[in-house]
């Protein structure tokens, strides 16, 4: 897997795992690590995993980052239970996907895993009036966008004076939204279609934080 050391992968293996492969990597292989998005998320399972093997000072980084993370998903929870009771006040029907809804299969605890945004499917006749909910709680499209094809509106950002200060896992990083009108796209996605989607999903409106797949979330 680029950009992620064989170590790293050796020690998170789910067959025979082996954490003492960790004591290999040098100071800056782990500073890369740690400050890198993409593998910064794997450094908590590896605290929580295999933490006697992690030099002191990844350790007390990691801590920090483990703190960060359970303050933002106490962020998330607000933010969702907020736009939950605007979207059923706007009879906006959806079902969370991803993040938090992934638990327990991929996580002890939500707090352990990094949630950047929330996702929402939303049916074609409640997808503007989700919309609109969020408008009216002062979101608003994302400015950062691009031109491929999409399966969900633009980000809906909230309005605040929050500014990059450098830390991957700030809890205070604004909470966006993104409403999706289908479970993927087609024209886009490689995935090969196994049987029923609708084998796998859950009935549910409102507040329900069920997975939409509990059978099919890889």
């Amino acid at each position: 897997m680029p950009g992620i050391p064989a170590s790293v992968l050796h020690a998170l293996s789910f067959c025979s795992p082996r954490p003492e492969a960790l004591r290999t990597l040098s100071d800056a292989e782990w500073l890369a690590l740690l400050t890198n998005w993409e593998t910064a998320r794997l450094t908590l399972l590896l605290r929580q995993t295999c933490g006697d093997e992690l030099p002191d000072w990844v350790n007390s980084r990691v801590d920090v980052y483990l703190s960060d993370t359970a303050l933002r998903f106490e962020r998330i929870k607000t933010g969702y239970s907020n736009v939950a009771n605007a979207l059923a006040c706007a009879d906006a029907e959806f079902v969370v996907v991803k993040g938090f809804t992934l638990w327990p299969g991929y996580a002890e605890h939500p707090r352990f895993r990094p949630q950047s945004d929330i996702d929402l499917y939303c049916p074609p006749q409640s997808i503007s009036r989700a919309r609109d909910a969020l408008f009216a709680l002062g979101y608003e499209p994302s400015e950062v966008c691009d031109h491929h094809p999409k399966d969900h509106l633009p980000a809906m950002v909230p309005k605040t004076p929050w500014e990059w200060r450098g830390n991957l896992f700030d809890p205070e990083i604004p909470v966006s939204f993104e409403l999706h009108s289908c479970f993927w796209n087609e024209t886009i996605c490689i995935f090969v279609r196994m049987g029923s989607i609708n084998s796998g999903l859950v009935a549910a409106s409102g507040s329900s934080t069920e997975s939409a797949f509990p059978r099919s979330t890889l």
